[in-house]
C-alpha cells in the first residue's frame, strides 16, 4: 500500500481498513475518492488526466496554426501524437486482459485510438506527395486532429484506469503517457505552418473522422456555462406566461397598427378583426 500513489491508495480505501477514518479524511482533502467502486475509480482517473485536460484547453486556446504545413512539421507533430495513442492504446489493451466489466468501454477507447492512427496515416501520406511535388500541406483540420487525439487519449487512460485502478502495472502506464502527453503539448504550439509558394498548390490532406469537431461535447460545455442565464431567462418567461394568464390577458399583446398620421385606417381594422377571431 505505501508503495502505491495516492490516487490508488484512496480508490482501493475501504471501511475496515487500518486508520480508515485518517486516511479517506486526508483523501478528501487531497481531492481523491475513496472506495473501490467503479465510480470510486472513474472520479480518481478524472482526477488525475485533470491536469492533461487543461493542456489539452490550452492547445485549442492559443495554438492558431494556418491551415498549411511543411511535411516535416506534419511528420513531427504525428509522430508526437502516434507516440501519445500508442501509449494509451498499451494501457488500454493491458486493462482489456484483466477480468473485468468494462469490455465495450475499453472496445470503444481502443476503435477511437485506431481512428486516430488511420489519420496519422493519411496525414503521412500527404506529406510525402508534398516533398514529391516540393509545396507544402494543406491540413485545415490539423489542430483539430491533435486535441481530438489528446482527448481521445486521455479518455482511454480514464478507461483503463476504472479497471487496473488496483493493478501496479497502471501506475507505470500512467508515467509513460504522461511524458508523451507533455512532449505533444510542448510541441505543438511550437508549429508555426507554412505558407505556400508562389506558383505551388498546395496538397490537400485527407482529413476524416478522427478530426472533426465533438458537438455534442461542446454543447454540453456551453449549456453548462449558459444553464445558470438560460434558467433565469425560462423563469422569467414562464411567470410572465402566468402573470397574463392570471389577468385574463392573451399570452402576447395585441398589435396596434396605424397609418402615417397615426389614425386608424382599413388595414388596422382588418388586422384587428382577424387577431379577434
Amino acid at each position: 500500500m505505501l508503495g502505491d500513489d495516492i490516487a490508488t491508495v484512496c480508490a482501493n480505501l475501504e471501511p475496515g481498513d487500518a486508520l480508515y477514518n485518517v486516511v479517506a479524511s486526508a483523501c478528501q482533502q487531497a481531492g481523491y475518492a475513496t472506495g473501490s467502486s467503479v465510480q470510486s475509480c472513474v472520479d480518481a482517473g478524472n482526477l488525475i488526466t485533470a491536469p492533461n485536460d487543461a493542456k489539452t484547453a490550452d492547445v485549442a486556446a492559443n495554438w492558431n496554426p494556418p491551415d498549411t504545413f511543411t511535411s516535416d512539421q506534419i511528420r513531427t507533430v504525428v509522430s508526437a501524437v502516434q507516440t501519445l495513442t500508442t501509449q494509451a492504446y498499451t494501457a488500454v489493451q493491458q486493462a482489456a486482459a484483466l477480468p473485468n466489466l468494462n469490455q465495450t468501454d475499453l472496445l470503444n477507447a481502443t476503435d477511437d485510438l485506431a481512428n486516430h492512427g488511420q489519420q496519422a496515416i493519411d496525414y503521412l501520406n500527404a506529406a510525402n506527395s508534398a516533398d514529391a511535388s516540393g509545396t507544402v500541406v494543406s491540413a485545415p483540420s490539423f489542430k483539430q486532429w491533435v486535441i481530438n487525439a489528446m482527448n481521445s487519449a486521455s479518455n482511454a487512460m480514464v478507461v483503463a484506469y476504472v479497471v487496473g485502478c488496483i493493478e501496479p502495472w497502471w501506475v507505470a502506464a500512467l508515467a509513460d503517457f504522461q511524458t508523451a502527453f507533455d512532449i505533444l503539448w510542448g510541441l505543438v504550439k511550437s508549429i508555426v505552418g507554412a505558407a505556400v509558394a508562389v506558383g505551388k498548390a498546395a496538397v490537400n490532406a485527407v482529413e476524416g473522422i478522427a478530426t472533426a469537431v465533438n458537438w455534442t461535447a461542446r454543447i454540453l460545455a456551453w449549456t453548462a456555462k449558459w444553464w445558470p442565464l438560460l434558467g433565469l431567462v425560462i423563469v422569467a418567461g414562464v411567470g410572465y406566461a402566468i402573470y397574463r394568464r392570471r389577468k385574463n390577458l392573451p399570452l402576447l399583446p395585441k398589435l396596434q397598427l396605424h397609418g402615417e398620421h397615426g389614425e386608424h385606417d382599413d388595414h388596422d381594422e382588418v388586422a384587428e378583426a382577424e387577431y379577434a377571431e
